[in-house]
């Protein structure tokens, strides 16, 4: 199946049908597996099966998913339930008629794979922000798993295109399967497979729950990703030819417009505070790269390995990163400072008394990137990172994805005491600026009861 074949059949799968518990495979599909013999695993002597498909790679995917068929022949059966018998074991199946939705994915998959493949499970991500779907999948002997992702076609376009070329620079990402950036693409849905995917952990907020007891430990998991973050600027900024060759853009990074993007959503009728704010917080770029532009807990992917006595184990110092559809052009501390805010957040939630390592960090990022491209990297003065850590702050104050009353209430209070911590460490270096943030920080969120207590502590 071409590229072209492969979109065809991929605009046509209904992402809410992606869903489990709509039928079972009956006993006639586990008795194939004795009378077809599987592709090989290590071990195992070839089949004819086999030697036809290392004779001809490139197999037309009507042969190699009429292979797969023999697997899973339910969808001509009609609903019902019954007993069946092989040897001595006793199998109670439904046959309901498979979903198409999961009929064309499998289609899809066996043509990527070069293997018949069947779907095992699918579940959501709810660790994501995005409609994602975990598709777990039988490929021969062996279990793997892919992500199905579901957005407008022209997010999803940029989503796949960057992390084409991502994954292309050894960034540790997603990798788009049945997804060629010269192929027309109209579908809602994409794929990611590779690496990063087969070998996902837990969300990083639970990998830290699972630390409570382990402050120090939490702190060289966010060294593991100052070193992921390197390795993704190293990639996009080799990658950014590709990418504006194919249309995608990676606008400069303003706080001023980040400022009407978030706050500007909860402030109704307070853009020209806003203007003022950022006026008095502004912190100028010695230098610019491609930022991933979104660097929240939830974009960072733990991954597991395999151990031979104790089965999967999840890593605490390597991490994988997804979601591309804010990418942007910016100092790297952007990124940088971005998952340092969030990680404390998270970190203080399980361990409040967890202290700050932020000189470690960004070192760590230091070596990392020198490393990767052999350049020094120029962190930014004392007093320009404790205006992006404001910068930063002010910007989590409000999400408007948030719902819960008392969720919000919570987070814009933790950031809000972070915001005066920093800005009266600002005041050192000019008086002048923190001070016209201060007056603009009071009177805009003056109206919120629950951050009196912070804005006391700025005027202070």
């Amino acid at each position: 199946m071409h590229f072209k074949e492969d979109m065809g059949v991929i605009e046509r799968i209904e992402f809410e049908r992606l869903r489990a518990g709509e039928y079972q495979e009956s006993i006639s599909d586990f008795r194939s597996y004795f009378t077809h013999p599987l592709p090989r695993t290590r071990g195992h002597t070839f089949t004819s099966m086999e030697r036809e498909m290392d004779a001809e790679k490139s197999m037309d995917v009507e042969e190699l998913f009429a292979a797969s068929e023999a697997l899973e022949d339910t969808r001509s059966m009609k609903p019902d339930t019954e007993v069946r018998k092989l040897g001595s074991l006793h199998v109670a199946s439904a046959v309901a008629k498979k979903p198409d939705a999961i009929t064309l994915l499998e289609q899809v998959l066996t043509a990527e794979y070069h293997i018949p493949v069947r779907v095992t499970r699918i579940r959501d991500l709810p660790q994501t922000r995005k409609k994602v779907k975990e598709v777990c999948i039988l490929k021969g002997n062996a279990l793997g798993r892919v992500w199905v992702l579901h957005d407008d076609p022209k997010v999803l376009y940029k989503e796949l295109v960057v992390s084409y070329f991502a994954s292309r620079e050894h960034v540790p990402t997603g990798k788009p399967l049945a997804f060629s950036p010269d192929a027309p693409f109209k579908a809602d849905i994409g794929i990611l497979g590779g690496s990063v995917i087969e070998h996902a952990g837990d969300a990083y907020t639970e990998l830290l729950q699972r630390l409570e007891r382990a402050p120090d430990v939490m702190l060289k998991t966010a060294l593991g990703v100052a070193s992921t973050l390197a390795l993704c600027h190293a990639g996009l900024q080799k990658s950014k030819k590709s990418l504006s060759d194919y249309g995608i853009d990676a606008p400069r990074y303003s706080f001023e417009h980040a400022l009407h993007e978030t706050l500007g959503r909860t402030l109704n009728g307070e853009h020209a505070r806003l203007e003022r704010l950022a006026h008095a917080l502004y912190c100028p770029a010695r230098s610019y790269m491609i930022n991933h532009g979104d660097v929240h807990t939830g974009n960072i992917v733990t991954m597991t390995a395999q151990n031979g006595s104790t089965g999967p184990e999840t890593l605490i110092d390597q991490f994988g990163i997804i979601d591309w559809s804010d990418i942007c052009t910016a100092h790297p501390i952007r990124d940088i400072v971005d998952f340092w805010v969030h990680h404390v957040r998270a970190v203080r939630s399980i361990f409040p008394r967890y202290e700050e390592a932020w000189d470690i960090f960004i070192a760590e990022y230091g070596r990392a990137s020198k490393e990767r491209t052999g350049n020094e990297f120029r962190s930014p003065r004392v007093d320009e990172l404790i205006l992006h850590r404001v910068q930063r702050d002010v910007l989590e104050l409000f999400d408007p994805a948030r719902t819960d009353p008392q969720d919000i209430a919570d987070k814009a209070r933790y950031h809000a005491w972070a915001i005066a911590q920093n800005l009266q460490a600002y005041r050192a270096f000019n008086p002048q600026c923190t001070s016209a943030a201060v007056e603009i920080l009071a009177d805009m969120l003056a109206p919120f009861d629950y951050l009196k207590e912070p804005i006391q502590r700025m005027k202070a």
